[in-house]
């Protein structure tokens, strides 16, 4: 029976609640992913450990200045305690995860991190120091300490400084797993690199329990939208990910025709503008995953309009296309170069992210009878389940080793 330790964001549903009421844009889909990861080893007869951290913006963005590490959810959990601000956020992780490892019953032969936090990273690099058999791999979702337009100069320094440092530390592990495979060979070349765009647990609707907080008469208008052509967007709400483009193919499409978006962004204000304007435009407000499957059963397709022409586009996979793949509805999306050959064949496309595009390849789908679509749904989900639940990842990848 092998030791297996992993450290991510697994955070209990009320530490999910609080994180939703304290941090303008929480990190759902990071929490969402690593319950996945950890679900990958949950299992007999694996004896697995989990050190947790809860992933909050900085005090004051993120309204908790001391986060006590009550709120790993699963067997064997630690949470980690930290002051959350700046390098003082990095520091104090980095001693409570020592003091975690001081107190493991065990030492474990594989350790399994989810990201690329600084701290998560350096606190693992002393581990494999003491013990360079231990076998680390890190899982890849994003390029590390990502300078954002909000970020200061101190916090944009600090980030390009730790960018550097954490790639120096990845050298010395083992392998990765990637969402995509050119970031995976930027950190982990001439090693071990297992491509997944995530993970998806069937049936899990417990990340993100806050209250329904949207008109009624958005769902008015869905129900009593029959006959109509109904597609739904979810996600952040900004230009450049292809929202623009998608509310402006709408000039190319008549009435019939209406779009629900969903989520949170830094064009908000823009989407509800013209939602004020136009009726084919309506937004749904920020909903978790079960108040959202509501609006989904009752639409006809969903769509992922991010430009593939985007730097970042190449190093990461958008998430929401293995979530829209749980519902079993058709998805049309960009030809994003981090979707996977095995995958790609599963999706509609645009061809490209003009308006004019996006709006020819939304008819050409409504041309498809109804049980051509729903096939194209359902042949969608019966893969993503099939290849990507954590089931299908352990015996796929690891169960030979373990």
């Amino acid at each position: 029976m092998k030791s297996i330790l992993f450290l991510g964001y697994n955070v209990t549903d009320e530490c999910v609640d609080k994180l939703i009421s304290i941090d303008t844009l929480p990190a759902l889909q990071t929490i969402k992913l690593s319950r996945g990861l950890y679900e990958i080893f949950n299992r007999d007869p694996i004896s697995l450990s989990c050190f947790t951290v809860v992933p909050i913006q900085d005090f004051p963005i993120g309204k908790k200045l001391y986060v006590k590490g009550n709120f790993g959810a699963g067997v064997n959990t630690k949470g980690v305690s930290f002051i959350n601000v700046l390098c003082l956020k990095q520091i104090s992780r980095f001693f409570s995860i020592l003091f975690h490892y001081v107190n493991l019953k065990s030492r474990p032969d594989f350790v399994f991190i989810h990201g690329c936090d600084l701290s998560l990273i350096s606190s693992v690099f002393v581990l494999k120091l003491l013990f360079p058999n231990v076998h680390v791999q890190v899982v890849l979702t994003d390029m590390a300490s990502l300078p954002l337009a909000s970020d200061g100069l101190i916090r944009r320094c600090l980030k390009i400084f730790s960018s550097k440092l954490t790639k120096l530390l990845l050298k010395r592990f083992d392998s990765c797993v990637s969402l995509s495979r050119d970031l995976g060979e930027y950190y982990f070349s001439g090693k071990r690199i297992i491509s997944l765009p995530g993970v998806v647990v069937p049936g899990d609707n417990s990340v993100n329990k806050m209250e329904l907080s949207i008109d009624s008469n958005v769902f008015n208008h869905l129900y009593s939208s029959s006959g109509k052509h109904k597609i739904l967007y979810a996600g952040t709400i900004i230009k450049s990910y292809g929202v623009e483009s998608l509310i402006e193919s709408l000039d190319f499409l008549d009435d019939s025709f209406v779009i629900y978006f969903f989520g949170k962004g830094p064009d908000l204000d823009y989407l509800k503008a013209v939602a004020k304007k136009d009726s084919r435009v309506v937004y749904g407000g920020f909903l978790n995953k079960a108040q959202l499957d509501l609006f989904i059963e009752n639409v006809d397709v969903l769509v992922n309009c991010r430009s593939s022409n985007l730097e970042f586009s190449k190093l990461s996979f958008p998430s929401k296309l293995l979530e829209y793949s749980l519902s079993g509805k058709p998805v049309i999306t960009s030809r994003i170069e981090t979707i996977p050959d095995e995958l790609a064949g599963y999706f509609l496309y645009f061809n490209d992210q003009t308006a004019l595009e996006i709006a020819n390849e939304i008819k050409r789908f409504f041309k498809l009878s109804e049980v051509e679509r729903e096939m194209v749904g359902a042949k969608l989900k019966d893969f993503v389940v099939n290849t990507y639940s954590p089931s299908a990842i352990f015996d796929r990848y690891y169960n030979s080793n373990v």
